[in-house]
């Protein structure tokens, strides 16, 4: 634990940052996802949001239900006022696999090619649609959304390079 706590800091440093490498083969078992010293695990599906409107919230299922956003209230969902609980739905979206979170699209072979870009725009390109877009959608709920600052990880994540 002692390498990936080094990589994983939360609290102890001025810049935090989440290095997914160290975690490719079980990114949902992450230490970021912790529910003392992380942000908290999984949404809960048979949890509906209690600050849904009428039923008709779409982030209104997946609440997390455990961590130190818990029981935080956002305001915004893909840039409408929208209030609802956080939510996340970890989903392996080449298994098609709840509850899983891909690392596929961070493996060394992927590093590499990008460490290799010919130039600029391959680089951005591939840096976004694989590697930054993956963990999105992998995280899912609030995290996949244009309104993803909800997700309350987000800043950590953007630390990758």
């Amino acid at each position: 634990m002692g390498r990936r706590r080094a990589h994983h800091t939360l609290i102890d440093s001025s810049h935090s940052y989440w290095d997914w490498t160290l975690d490719r083969d079980n990114l949902a078992a992450s230490v970021i996802w912790d529910n003392a010293t992380g942000f908290g695990g999984d949404g809960n599906r048979s949890t509906p949001s209690p600050y849904s409107v009428n039923g008709a919230n779409p982030l209104q299922s997946f609440c997390i239900t455990t961590g130190p956003f818990k029981d935080v209230r956002v305001m915004y969902g893909d840039g409408v006022i929208s209030p609802h609980c956080i939510s996340r739905r970890f989903y392996h979206f080449e298994k098609q696999v709840e509850g899983q979170i891909s690392g596929e699209h961070i493996a060394p072979a992927v590093i590499g090619a990008l460490e290799n870009a010919k130039d600029y725009d391959s680089f951005r390109n591939s840096s976004e649609f694989m590697l930054h877009n993956s963990i999105h959608w992998g995280v899912g709920g609030d995290f996949e959304r244009w309104s993803s600052p909800n997700g309350k990880a987000r800043p950590y994540t953007k630390n990758i390079l």
